[in-house]
């Protein structure tokens, strides 16, 4: 009965449109009001408990630096690098878009950054060059969904916070999936483009400018290995390594005189408005945490649910089933 209160007043706020984040605070809030298990006046402190977190910091730093480099011009260095060496390939456009993302994503671990800073570029390209609109947004959105598996992801800080579970583990499990996904989704592009004759980039790069323009983006190139460098490395924690983050971008942005006061400000305001979202679901997903923990409603659902799948596999599946659709709904 407890189980059906929370979870049905979840489902119920979030089919009616309520934002993912209240929709699971008021659930929480209105689990505590039905039992009476605990005090109401604990759903505040229960709230600050879930963001008061060291490690979260890194969220709004990361995606500062993903910003920062989308208006200081980084992430178009990094397209005419991609462009300059895969040019030549069928469906070019969507590789140098699928390539600018997985670096991007290593660059600042945001989808929704790597998305705002590479779409701008990429997707009025892909459209010139034969793909369809909603091809060239499907492939797009398949790049920006790198950001949270690709360290320095947002969505592993994220979860390494709330479980516990060390952050950097996590980040080296992901270097290997990523880039599967990320070839992957190249060749089906390639296959994509040889289908539908998509033509591939008609201007020749030879060696001269191919090192001309990897020269042009050495910078950028080199923050993905100075930031997982330093934390696998042990020089420092993924927080800090976002602070570094930050202030290179800044730098790199001012050294290629394309940073203002003005750009920095619109940067921060877009980091504002991504992270807040992210940091305030976490903060109730804490709250939600320690209400599903008070009620031990974790242990009731294991002991009605364990009996009825013995073989791990099976289990596996309908777990991942269970993600797949509660990640349909939710960012994070």
């Amino acid at each position: 009965m407890e189980a059906f209160i929370l979870f049905g007043s979840l489902l119920t706020l979030i089919i009616l449109g309520v934002p993912i984040a209240f929709s699971i605070g008021l659930s929480g809030a209105f689990f505590l009001l039905v039992t009476q298990m605990r005090p109401l006046i604990l759903v505040a402190q229960r709230l600050m408990v879930g963001m008061d977190s060291f490690a979260l910091l890194a969220i709004p730093l990361f995606t500062l630096a993903g910003y920062i480099m989308e208006e200081a011009g980084l992430s178009k260095r990094l397209v005419d690098w991609a462009q300059s060496i895969f040019g030549w390939f069928p469906g070019s456009m969507g590789i140098i878009t699928i390539i600018s993302c997985t670096v991007f994503a290593a660059l600042t671990g945001s989808g929704p950054a790597t998305v705002a800073a590479i779409g701008s570029i990429m997707i009025p390209a892909m459209v010139s060059s034969g793909y369809k609109k909603e091809d060239a947004a499907g492939l797009l959105a398949a790049g920006g969904a790198l950001g949270p598996i690709i360290p320095p992801s947002i969505s592993m800080i994220v979860y390494g916070t709330t479980m516990g579970v060390s952050v950097p583990d996590m980040f080296l499990a992901g270097i290997v999936p990523g880039l599967m996904l990320a070839l992957g989704y190249i060749a089906t592009n390639t296959i994509y483009a040889i289908k539908n004759n998509i033509k591939r980039n008609e201007e020749k790069y030879s060696a001269k400018e191919c090192l001309k323009f990897t020269w042009k983006a050495l910078g950028v190139l080199m923050l993905p290995v100075i930031v997982l460098g330093g934390i696998y490395g042990g020089i420092f924690t993924p927080t800090e390594a976002a602070s570094i983050c930050v202030v290179y971008s800044v730098i790199l942005g001012l050294i290629y005189k394309e940073l203002n006061w003005k750009k920095l400000i619109i940067a921060m305001r877009k980091t504002v408005e991504t992270s807040a979202m992210v940091v305030f679901i976490v903060g109730m997903s804490g709250l939600l945490g320690w209400v599903l923990a008070s009620a031990k409603i974790p242990t009731m659902i294991a002991n009605a649910v364990i009996p009825l799948f013995s073989n791990k596999y099976i289990y596996m599946l309908i777990l991942m089933l269970l993600l797949f659709v509660v990640g349909c709904l939710m960012e994070i």
